[in-house]
């Protein structure tokens, strides 16, 4: 989503509190669907915009392993963020990009910490480039902060 207000404006963002429930008292992984730009006879991804769906923050690593709390799939094989961003062959960049008046334009989310912040945060939208057609991003609906 993206959302230009030209005048005054009040908006509630509302997210799935903690991963849908599946009815056992588990909760789901959110999927997002990052489909690259199809039609142009390769497969390199391209750019999307991609909302955060929880409503509390969620730092992208666990503290065990870079990028552990987000992971990317083909339909055969999962990776986490780090191993999905790996040179040669990477599916994704290091780096989710936003913008925000709040904090004077814009900031980075990246699996390292290298540079901005390492956490997603409710409400906020984010930009991701893929190097990889029909992949899909998975947040982690059972992660814990460290």
């Amino acid at each position: 989503y993206w959302l230009n207000s030209i005048g005054t404006a009040t908006m509630t963002v509302t997210g799935v509190a903690d991963g849908v429930p599946d009815g056992s008292g588990n909760r789901t992984d959110m999927w997002i669907s990052l489909p690259g730009n199809q039609n142009d006879g390769v497969d390199e991804g391209g750019w999307h915009i991609v909302g955060y769906p929880f409503n509390r923050p969620m730092q992208v690593d666990s503290g065990a392993a870079l990028g552990d709390q987000v992971f990317f799939t083909d339909g055969t094989t999962l990776k986490n963020w780090y191993e999905a961003s790996l040179m040669p062959g990477a599916w994704v960049d290091t780096t989710l990009g936003g913008f925000s008046p709040a904090v004077g334009g814009g900031f980075a989310v990246v699996w390292d910490g290298s540079e901005g912040t390492s956490t997603l945060e409710p409400g906020h939208g984010y930009w991701l480039r893929t190097y990889k057609d029909n992949i899909a991003m998975i947040l982690n609906a059972q992660y814990s902060n460290p």
